[in-house]
């Protein structure tokens, strides 16, 4: 008797080894005075072990109610992951299986999901902070107000970002808890009326309402610093494609004798070319010059050069310059004007060209082009490609339609216009 007794509690002790040691005193405790006081009461040893069960299986149960207690009061996937080996505790028949199986897969790739969201969302927060306040020390000291406004804007995507973390990390604790209860209702089973319980964890108190109000705070400080600079107004100007309220209109008058090339390349300014003759041999050049865009233009050796570049005024100027400013750079030309090459380039403007028959190459990477020779009598050659943009020209041969490369050649051509674009529409009429 004393013998099945020993070896009860010696097989238990084995059984929970990766038990705390405390944990497990106070379970091989437990049913020593269980048997203790069966044994006190008169009862038959051997009765009362046969009724406690296999040793292994108090112990699992144990164990499971341990890792409960964990996952519940110090939710994560690591504490999770525990309580996924006791899922089929206690299953018999397939149709359990299968119930837990499908109830695992969803709980698990649902806690997986937003446990990832949480990281990602950090992530974000760390390089969008980390970079944006790279972008504002790049700007030039003389324009504090868009530094301090690119610091704001920093500062406001640490505090969003971080904020959505926090709220995907609390929502994935709350998913393991909820996961957690459920499983532990699916496998509970009583071994005997009065089973030994695990000790539940106290849980830990933390500081978990001072975080969000502290993101807030962060949040709202980076607001009023970038809303104050005039930053985030630009910017809605420049990604809603309006122009701008405030702009400098710089005109420049040539001689078209002896002018062979004109040629102008913007950052995200529009490009015009239109025909005029209300001021015959003259070609006129108007620039609607933003703040946060500078110019150079040349007139040497029978070419008229305009090139536009940015001041650095503006972070992100490689993602800004992707879309159009609405500024435009308008060229008027007379049509008695014969030049060897017109070449205009930009990167996020669109161009825009009205009955001018001329050799004529443009080229944008996100900017539309439009070509609009209706009025034009004369033949003319046509080689129009975009990588990922769609071209439009409903008078061409229907062998042409839909194509991303057009090559069309009129007999008695003498002008060739070349259009290319990567990202943006081709436009022919």
């Amino acid at each position: 008797m004393e013998n099945k007794a020993a070896d009860f509690i010696n097989s238990l002790k084995e059984n929970l080894s990766e038990l705390p040691e405390d944990e497990r005193l106070n379970v091989i405790l437990y049913y020593e005075e269980y048997l203790n006081d069966a044994r006190d009461s008169g009862k038959d040893v051997d009765e009362v072990i046969k009724s406690l069960g296999n040793p292994s299986d108090i112990a699992a149960v144990i164990m499971a109610e341990v890792s409960f207690n964990q996952a519940r009061n110090k939710p994560g996937i690591k504490n999770f992951n525990k309580v996924i080996k006791n899922i089929f505790l206690g299953v018999s028949g397939p149709f359990g299986y299968f119930i837990r199986t499908i109830y695992l897969i969803i709980a698990y790739g649902l806690i997986i999901i937003f446990t990832g969201a949480s990281l990602a969302s950090l992530l974000c927060a760390v390089t969008g902070f980390a970079g944006l306040l790279y972008e504002a020390f790049k700007i030039p000291s003389a324009f504090a107000g868009e530094r301090l406004g690119t610091i704001g804007m920093s500062l406001f995507a640490l505090g969003v970002f971080a904020l959505l973390s926090y709220a995907f990390f609390i929502f994935s604790k709350w998913l393991v808890s909820r996961a957690t209860e459920t499983i532990r209702k699916m496998v509970r089973k009583n071994i005997h009326q009065k089973s030994y319980k695990a000790m539940a964890e106290k849980k830990k108190q933390g500081s978990g309402k001072l975080i969000p109000l502290a993101l807030s705070v962060v949040i709202i400080a980076g607001l009023i610093l970038s809303v104050a600079s005039g930053l985030p107004i630009k910017l809605f100007y420049i990604f809603n494609s309006m122009k701008p309220e405030n702009f400098k209109l710089a005109v420049s008058e040539y001689s078209a004798d002896g002018v062979r090339k004109i040629k102008i390349t913007t950052e995200h300014s529009c490009v015009k070319l239109v025909n005029d003759n209300t001021k015959p041999g003259k070609i006129v050049i108007t620039y609607e010059q933003p703040d946060w865009l500078v110019y150079q233009e040349t007139s040497k050796d029978g070419e008229i050069a305009f090139i536009e570049s940015s001041n650095g005024r503006l972070p992100l100027f490689n993602l800004v310059s992707l879309h159009e400013s609405r500024t435009d750079v308008t060229v008027y030309m007379p049509d008695d004007i014969d030049l060897d090459q017109i070449e205009i380039g930009s990167r996020g403007g669109y161009v825009y060209i009205s009955d001018i028959l001329q050799n004529i190459d443009v080229r944008t990477y996100s900017g539309s082009i439009y070509l609009d020779n209706s009025q034009t009598e004369e033949p003319y050659n046509i080689n129009a490609k975009t990588e990922s943009g769609k071209i439009k020209a409903d008078w061409i041969p229907d062998k042409y339609k839909g194509n991303s490369e057009i090559s069309y050649r009129q007999q008695n051509a003498e002008k060739t216009i070349g259009l290319f674009s990567s990202r943006g529409n081709i436009d022919i009429d």
